[in-house]
Formats: structure tokens, sequence, C-alpha cells
């Protein structure tokens, strides 16, 4: 399909900030989805969210901001589960994303465990015909080799990023797949990445705790983004070795986007998320303050409220304190989550292919 070309940018959400952290030259925006399940349409919760149509209109929407953008799927994004034998009619639905994500010009899709529900054979294919950059740096082959690529390396302006991604196996998933352990998967890639890049960012499909203990082992990795939990982060939590790690959140309802702005080549690259989010706090209160007293100055506005021009001179020193921190910081990264509801613009082309697959598939139950 052709890519429509869109005109609105979204702003706004549920979980998003709205600040831009830096300049266009020196950020680089990373879009990332995962644990969707294959669900193509939003959920039935009580904010329906989530859904392909959406997740394409944001990252449609994102292209057209100026901004350098790179786009990761982290994993069991193709079937509803891990089950062997899979039923035939997943089929439509997973070719349906394949064309979607190669449409998009995915950056990395690493290969989930409920991704496997098919076996290898039926993944390379999908990744012969839509062109999709698959990725695990530990499955394996009956013969012992990498089945797909086990990192992706990018360079934009000047920052050098190292995608890597593992896939833990239970008894019953090991009985049919080979595939090393995620820690001497990684270990075995470290001497070329620790040459070739300054971040390396980790799609893992593990248990939490693994997920931790993984980060506290291998202090080269920066950031970790977890892809079977159905928990989702605001903030970055911390593994106890340099790594931070975070959710994506249950059936695709959330897009992570990791913001990392980078000026000095060579030097640390810092967590400064609780400090954007707080600044985005204050300027959005701030916002409504204002957009209240409208043309009439604050100071004449709330002059009889002295406790609320307090509280607006605290939310203003915050914004200044926080904006100097940001400001002053070389190299940081920030995260932040997109709850794909009803205000992101969802794409018409994928609307249409979701509605005539489900069609189809209603018409093959009667």
């Amino acid at each position: 399909m052709k890519k429509l070309i869109f005109l609105l940018i979204i702003f706004g959400g549920i979980i998003s900030c709205t600040n831009n952290p830096s300049s266009k030259e020196n950020t680089v925006k990373i879009i990332i989805s995962g644990n969707s399940r294959a669900e193509l349409e939003p959920c039935g919760c009580r904010i329906p969210a989530g859904g392909l149509p959406r997740r394409m209109g944001f990252i449609y929407s994102m292209e057209k901001s100026g901004e350098n953008i790179l786009k990761l799927e982290a994993g069991n994004w193709l079937f509803p589960s891990y089950n062997f034998p899979a039923p035939d009619a997943w089929k439509k639905t997973s070719d349906l994303l394949a064309e979607a994500y190669g449409e998009a010009q995915f950056d990395a899709i690493h290969v989930g465990i409920s991704d496997l529900a098919y076996g290898f054979e039926y993944l390379l294919d999908l990744q012969k015909k839509y062109h999709l950059p698959l990725l695990s740096t530990n499955l394996l082959n009956d013969s012992g080799d990498g089945v797909f690529r086990p990192f992706y390396l990018f360079t934009v302006d000047g920052f050098r990023l190292a995608v890597l991604g593992v896939t833990y196996l239970t008894d019953d998933q090991a009985s049919r797949f080979k595939a090393l352990h995620p820690e001497d998967a990684i270990r075995k890639q470290l001497p070329k990445l620790r040459k070739e890049a300054d971040f390396i960012l980790l799609l893992a499909d593990m248990p939490v705790e693994k997920t931790e203990a993984l980060g506290e082992a291998i202090p080269e990795i920066d950031f970790i983004v977890n892809t079977r939990h159905k928990g989702w982060t605001q903030l970055p939590r911390q593994t106890g070795g340099k790594a931070v790690f975070t959710y994506l959140g249950p059936e695709g309802q959330y897009l992570g986007i990791l913001d990392v702005v980078f000026k000095s080549p060579g030097q640390p690259i810092r967590d400064m998320s609780s400090a954007y989010h707080r600044l985005d706090f204050s300027k959005s209160r701030l916002d409504e303050y204002r957009k209240r007293a409208g043309d009439i100055p604050v100071e004449t506005y709330y002059q009889d409220n002295p406790g609320l021009l307090r509280t607006i001179r605290v939310y203003e020193k915050e914004v200044e304190r926080q904006q100097s921190i940001l400001d002053t910081t070389q190299n940081y990264f920030l995260w932040s989550m997109r709850h794909l509801d009803g205000d992101v613009y969802s794409s018409p082309e994928w609307e249409k292919a979701v509605n005539d697959v489900l069609m189809q598939t209603v018409g093959e139950k009667k």
C-alpha cells in the first residue's frame, strides 16, 4: 500500500510529553512498539486504545515532524500467543501486520516468543516478502547458527545506536527452538559493540526479574525495553546496574518514545526522564492558569488569590530549574509513553485494511 501523507501532527495525550527536549539537529526520536499480540483494533477498555491504524497513523505523523526518527518493534506483535500448532486463521492477521510494518519501513523488528507460533520458516518467508528487518541476538537454527541478524547499528547525526533483542524460552519452548542464554548471547556481541556504539538498547522478551538481573550483570547496556510484562512505565526503572528498563503495556495500547539528545561524543548519556516529566507537568499547569487569565496579566487576574499566585511562582521556578538542568546536560535521554487513545490520528488506509480482514474472518465463520 502507498503511504498516505498526513498534515496533522499529534500533540498531547494521557502519558505523553509535549515539550521539545532540544533542537531537532541533535535529537534522535526512537519510537518503540511491542506486546501488541496481533490486536488489530483498539482494546475494549474504558478508554479504547491501541490498534494497527492508530499505531501507523502516529508513526506517519511523527515522520512528518522533521525529526530524526527510528522505528523499533520490541516483539510479540505478530500472533496473539505462542500456540503450537497455531490456528491457520492467524495467518490473515499476521500477513496484514507484516505488510504494514514493511510499508512503514521499521528499522528493526525483534522476534518475541509469540512471534514463533509458526516457526522460523514462516518468519523468514515474511521477512523476504515484506523486507522486514527481523532481529534476534540469541535464537539459533538446528545447526547452531543465528536465524536472524544479532544486532543493528544506526548512526544519526553522529549518534551511534546498537539495538539487540533477546528472548527467554520456557522449557516447553526450548524443546522446539534452540537459543543461547540471553546473557551469553549479548556478551558474544559486546567486543564489537563496545567499539562501534555510544548507546546500547536491548529489546527483551523476558520475565521482569530476569530483565533486572540482566541489566545488573552487563554494565554496557544502557536501556532495556521489556515486551513480556503487561505493565507500563512512565519513568524508567533501575536494574541495579547502569541500565534502566521500561515496560510497553498490554495489547499495543501504548507506544514508547525514547528521545536521545547527543551533543558531546564520547561523554556519558544520562537518564533525564524525571526532570523532563517534572518540567512538562509544571509547564502544563502554568498553561492552564494563563489560559484562564486570557489577555489579563496573571498578577492582575489572580490578585485576590495570593495563595494561588504563590503556587504559580513555584511552578515558574520549577520550570526554570528543570529547563536549566536539561540545557546544561550535554548528552541525555528521555522516556515517555503515548497512549493510543481516540485523540491519535488513525490511518484511513489501515482502517480499511483491518476492516476487510475482519469481515473476511466473520464470513468464514458463518
